[in-house]
């Protein structure tokens, strides 16, 4: 029987086997064209594309799931979710590894799975990323409203940027939880207990992180 997130389906292995198994990327690509998404989430500096299969038999999702994962791509477990069954992939590689294998026998979707493609292969930003998906919309194509995105970063940009900015803010509140003098301390310890402010509004206040405002106000050295 096929395994699913809601159990196993009702199709006996004989029915399984007398399915057509998907055996090459063009038919991958007229399933994305008809059933399939291109789509993705959107973070400070780094957009994350991912492309979704819905059907409403089961074993048809099946069978793609079964042909992606031995063309060595990771894709979720199948779910039901808004009457129909859902597969997605969306770990980088094998996005990108979807992509460069469907693109050359896509139609309808050619322009939002080479735009997936170019993006992670760092050709585009990611604004220019979304201005694609923009166009489907306003011709068409693909449903939706327009998305603004302000990301002129190619992935790799935006992928040092985070990691740049995260390494500054930790620095930032290494040096900021070294500096609250006893007297800051007391303060906080009143502020806190009177109610008179919450622990993120004192964290705000002293520029520190809450768990430095949290030891300070139950007794631990907040600059240990």
């Amino acid at each position: 029987m096929i395994a699913s997130s809601r159990g196993p389906s009702l199709v006996s292995k004989e029915n399984q086997e007398s399915l057509e198994i998907y055996r090459d990327w063009g038919q991958v690509a007229g399933y994305l064209d008809g059933d399939g998404c291109v789509d993705f989430d959107s973070g400070k500096r780094v957009l994350h594309p991912k492309v979704l299969f819905t059907d409403n038999y089961l074993p048809m999702i099946e069978m793609l799931r079964l042909f992606l994962t031995s063309q060595g791509i990771r894709t979720w477990k199948s779910s039901y979710r808004l009457g129909a069954w859902r597969i997605g992939v969306a770990q980088a590689d094998s996005v990108l590894r979807l992509g460069t294998k469907a693109l050359p026998y896509c139609s309808k979707k050619r322009l939002e799975v080479k735009a997936v493609v170019d993006y992670l292969e760092n050709r585009i930003t990611g604004t220019e990323f979304v201005q694609v998906f923009n166009e489907s919309v306003k011709v068409g194509n693909r449903t939706g409203k327009i998305r603004v995105v302000d990301i002129p970063y190619t992935r790799k940009e935006g992928q040092i940027l985070s990691r740049k900015e995260h390494a500054d803010y930790a620095r930032r509140m290494g040096e900021a939880n070294q500096i609250l003098t006893d007297n800051q301390l007391e303060e906080i310890r009143v502020c806190y207990i009177s109610g008179e402010a919450t622990n993120g509004e004192l964290a705000k206040k002293y520029s520190v992180n809450p768990a430095t405002i949290s030891r300070a106000v139950f007794g631990r050295n907040p600059r240990i």
